[in-house]
């Protein structure tokens, strides 16, 4: 048992790599954003758009990722679709325009659609299922937290010392290492029912999302997860780079230490949502009480930004952060409605809605903010602040929409 305990230990490690490595393309849009409205001297709108169409891609991608999980599993699905994102970095390395940068990160997007769903594909065959949101959410937060330290300070400083080019030429570099090294250890554990079912033909496969997507209580859960992790990404991973750096005059540096600060709280927030799911068998209201925080803390950051110091305005935005990890809990939710044969297709499906919400909060934040001050003409500041209010209005309807979600019962769960 401890041998196996360890073994599973490894494994993990290892595939947490290019899970640190697909995150750190995920969270860096804070650090990205900045650089590029530098450079390139790009606005907001056209920034939502490039930072968010990653996100986009990958959402599109989630199907196909489904069923190459559920059909191939978790190792040979990761390897066949990373060489996408690998090309996708090279080409955002030297891209100079608003097409091609879009372009990149639509392939960086589509290249690590696999690689979030593979990890928890890979514990659902090692963990036994009452026990699965605790090690996935410890799993995404360690390395998520590890990966926020490349996203934050070192790649600021990268950008703005070394340039682009030969950033992201590395950072494709290590990810075809991190691939490799995927393939060549980490292993289906024996939990996992693939290789005890027949073969699905490709229309089978597919058919089997079709059923996911005719469950009713399935649909109310996927209508609210479009709002799950949208509103964080917009915040923490699109405007606070720009809105901080604006309001305070950061430098590089600083700005950096502030979204590296940021990021550990998004990461590492979500290690408190296992245990209070576990300890007190009551899903939807743990994952309420978090939205309902999240909230609470944007009305705020609206109502006071524009009197708040920096540190306030900081501490503001790391408890919106912490309070966000919700991924690896809405996982386990719309896992406790189906069959473990449909596990792949189950959470892919899941991270389509998920993932489509951030492209859609991302550019839509980016727009908003357009809106507020080139049309209406206020104020920069107040041009997020009405941002800020706008993304905690659009989490008070998801919440709303998760009043029709089915609550599994414990034998489900």
């Amino acid at each position: 048992m401890q041998r196996t305990f360890w073994l599973v230990v490894g494994m993990a490690a290892v595939f947490s790599l290019l899970f640190m490595q697909a995150q750190m393309h995920r969270m860096g849009g804070a650090v990205i954003a900045p650089h590029l409205q530098f450079e390139l001297g790009l606005g907001a709108g056209e920034l939502g758009l490039i930072i968010g169409v990653m996100f986009m891609a990958s959402a599109a991608t989630q199907p196909v990722s489904g069923v190459l999980l559920d059909r191939f599993g978790p190792v040979r699905a990761v390897s066949a679709m990373s060489p996408l994102a690998i090309g996708g970095m090279v080409l955002f390395a030297t891209a100079d325009s608003v097409a091609e940068l879009a372009i990149a990160r639509a392939l960086i997007g589509a290249g690590f659609a696999c690689v979030v769903s593979g990890l928890y594909v890979f514990l659902l065959g090692w963990v036994e299922r009452r026990n699965f949101t605790t090690a996935a959410a410890t799993v995404q937060a360690l390395p998520g937290t590890a990966s926020v330290l490349v996203a934050s300070t070192p790649l600021a400083v990268g950008l703005a010392t070394l340039g682009r080019e030969p950033v992201f030429l590395a950072l494709a570099g290590s990810t075809l290492i991190f691939v490799v090294l995927v393939a060549l250890t980490v292993r289906e554990g024996p939990l996992s029912k693939r290789a005890q079912q027949e073969p699905q033909s490709i229309a089978e496969s597919f058919a089997g999302i079709a059923l996911i997507l005719r469950h009713r209580g399935y649909l109310w859960l996927a209508a609210f997860s479009m709002s799950v992790l949208g509103p964080s990404f917009s915040v923490i991973g699109l405007l606070s780079g720009v809105y901080l750096r604006e309001r305070f005059a950061l430098d590089p540096t600083a700005l950096g230490n502030a979204v590296l600060a940021l990021l550990i709280a998004l990461n590492l927030g979500g290690v408190i949502y296992g245990p209070l799911d576990r300890l007190s068998g009551r899903r939807k209201l743990v994952v309420a009480g978090g939205v309902g925080v999240q909230v609470v803390m944007l009305v705020a950051l609206a109502a006071l930004g524009g009197f708040l110091g920096f540190w306030p305005t900081l501490a503001l935005l790391a408890a919106f952060a912490a309070f966000s990890q919700l991924h690896a809990l809405v996982i386990a939710h719309a896992q406790s409605l189906f069959g473990t044969e449909l596990a792949g297709r189950v959470i892919t499906t899941t991270n389509l809605f998920m993932i489509g919400g951030i492209f859609i909060f991302q550019f839509g934040s980016g727009l908003s903010h357009d809106l507020f001050t080139q049309v209406l003409g206020t104020s920069e500041t107040d041009g997020y602040r009405l941002t800020f209010a706008a993304l905690a209005m659009c989490q008070v309807v998801g919440l709303t929409l998760y009043r029709f979600v089915p609550i599994p019962t414990p034998a489900e769960r």
